[in-house]
């Protein structure tokens, strides 16, 4: 009570309700109070006894409650608590801590407990602040630093190891599509052999559309060598191969008579064959007739005998006719 025979009581906020017993200034405030008479909140995000403490943070900036320090409308970013003065823990992030950091960042499961943001950035085949995207725009790998290959369609490549998943697309070949046709080929899935192209310093056809860098090689014509001329044979007769033509024509007459020697050689011993079996059958055939002809043959007459029976006088009776006389 204050005033004249203390008619006035004291300001409500006046600490135990004690005041001045003249003009009734407060001899202290209650709780999140402060001025003569007690009459003000605190403000300037302070509360408390004489507002000597600092609210925690509540969301969007907002005053806390002057008298306990609670926030009302909850906490701001990275904080958790009645008044959001506690940090979020390892692993929290956001609005009263409801957020996990993401598996896909770099140290696991590890952000800055305001925003999210990864420690060690994100693992591979990831981006963005929490690193939860994939890679994509034609990028892949850690923190999507490569180039996706040549995949078929220009569709987007594996985001973790660039891999294309349907295919290459026409002129490449590989896991990721990123080697050119070789070996002569080109097109889709290398499938295509290049044309007669001219080959001057072991380039081959373009890997995509097969055309020659250099031209055609003698005798073939088109945007990728693959067309004979009418007149190639022409061409190709008047070209250094009329050499090669030469070769072949003197190959195939050398070989020709060779053949002709080898036949005649065969047919002559054949021949010479025939003749000296059937010369050692003649002579086998005489030799058994003249055994026969001397089992057979009655004895010599001596020209005595011969005298007595009036045939005529021979010392011997001439043989018969051999068997070669037969002939």
């Amino acid at each position: 009570m204050y005033g004249e025979n203390c008619s006035l009581s004291c300001p409500q906020n006046c600490q135990e309700s004690h005041c001045d017993i003249l003009d009734g200034t407060c001899l202290g405030c209650n709780d999140g109070y402060i001025g003569p008479k007690c009459e003000d909140q605190c403000n300037a995000k302070t509360y408390g006894l004489e507002c000597q403490r600092v609210c925690g943070n509540c969301r969007n900036g907002d005053p806390c409650h002057h008298v306990n320090g609670s926030c009302v409308n909850g906490c701001d970013k990275g904080t958790f608590g009645v008044k959001c003065d506690t940090a979020c823990p390892n692993g929290k992030y956001g609005n009263n801590c409801q957020k996990q950091c993401n598996l896909n960042c770099g140290v696991k499961a590890r952000c800055d407990r305001i925003t999210g943001q990864c420690e060690g950035g994100c693992q591979t085949g990831w981006k963005g602040i929490t690193c939860d995207k994939h890679c994509n725009g034609g990028t892949y790998g850690l923190n999507c630093n490569y180039s996706c290959g040549h995949c078929l369609d220009n569709k987007q490549c594996h985001y973790i190891n660039g891999s294309c998943v349907n295919g290459c697309d026409s002129g490449y070949k590989g896991i990721d599509c990123k080697q050119v046709c070789n070996n002569n080929t080109y097109g889709p899935k290398c499938s295509m052999k290049c044309g007669n192209c001219l080959y001057l310093y072991g380039e081959q056809c373009h890997h995509v559309t097969g055309q020659c860098p250099r031209g055609c090689d003698v005798g073939f014509q088109g945007e990728r060598c693959d067309q004979v001329p009418e007149s190639a044979f022409f061409n190709f007769m008047s070209s250094n191969n009329v050499s090669i033509l030469l070769y072949v024509c003197f190959a195939v007459l050398v070989l020709s008579c060779f053949l002709n020697c080898f036949f005649v050689f065969r047919r002559v011993k054949r021949k010479m064959c025939r003749r000296k079996k059937m010369s050692e059958n003649v002579d086998e055939h005489a030799d058994t007739n003249n055994k026969d002809e001397v089992r057979t043959k009655p004895p010599l007459k001596s020209l005595y005998e011969r005298s007595k029976n009036n045939e005529y006088q021979e010392l011997y009776e001439m043989p018969q006719k051999s068997f070669y006389d037969k002939f």
